[in-house]
């Protein structure tokens, strides 16, 4: 047996659940209980779905302010609206995350040996055809410059401390990401002489190594995938 509640409605949502009753026959004891049985006991799987799904739609009323007028500007305001409404209720009411309409990076998988790599897809793959032994992948990441450089990745079958990283080692690489990104060797030529330079005094521009070690998993989002 249900418990009887006394409810306050606004007058507009007393309207609704009116029409609702009327249309069905039902009760009004039977019409509440369907809606909260509706919005609260979805299976948490299915709440995620639609939460993206209002995403997406969000996404793309964005897309279409551009090329709105003014009315129809009002009427994707208030779609936009609706379906932020609707995914702050499937995110379990709480605010949401200021990365929520932020789309996820695009990720790219290079099977290496005995396991799969993932990074994101604008990553450089230096060695390629040594995928099939490495055991290791270590991100190379331009500093000190004044422009926007890819990040690359060289794959190697041994584990490799930064300090044991070789001046023929080093001097490969850099041979490597010039010949994958040819416009480097243009930003190197024009950083300043001595800004690079390792302790040993080896002119090593700029490439500076981060090691990754891809048997654990998301490190500077370079991780292997079982």
């Amino acid at each position: 047996m249900g418990k009887k509640l006394s409810i306050d409605l606004t007058d507009q949502n007393e309207k609704i659940l009116d029409e609702i009753k009327e249309k069905t026959q039902y009760k009004y004891g039977k019409v509440i209980n369907d809606l909260i049985d509706l919005s609260s006991r979805i299976p948490v799987k299915v709440q995620d779905e639609l939460f993206e799904f209002c995403r997406q739609k969000i996404l793309e009323i964005n897309k279409a302010f551009s090329k709105a007028g003014m009315v129809e500007h009002q009427a994707l305001s208030d779609k936009k609206e609706a379906y932020l409404r609707i995914a702050k209720f499937f995110n379990r009411d709480e605010e949401l995350d200021v990365n929520f309409l932020t789309p996820p990076p695009r990720m790219q998988k290079i099977a290496i040996h005995n396991a799969t790599l993932v990074c994101p897809f604008d990553y450089i793959i230096l060695n390629p055809q040594n995928a099939d032994t490495a055991d290791y992948a270590y991100v190379i990441e331009i500093q000190n410059v004044n422009t926007s450089v890819p990040h690359f990745v060289y794959l190697c079958h041994e584990e490799l401390r930064m300090t044991f990283w070789s001046p023929v080692l080093k001097e490969i690489i850099n041979m490597l990401c010039i010949e994958k990104y040819p416009e480097l060797k243009n930003i190197l030529d024009s950083s300043p002489e001595d800004a690079f330079r390792d302790d040993d005094g080896y002119q090593w521009k700029p490439i500076e190594p981060k090691e990754i070690n891809i048997s654990m998993t998301g490190i500077n989002n370079v991780y292997v995938q079982g």
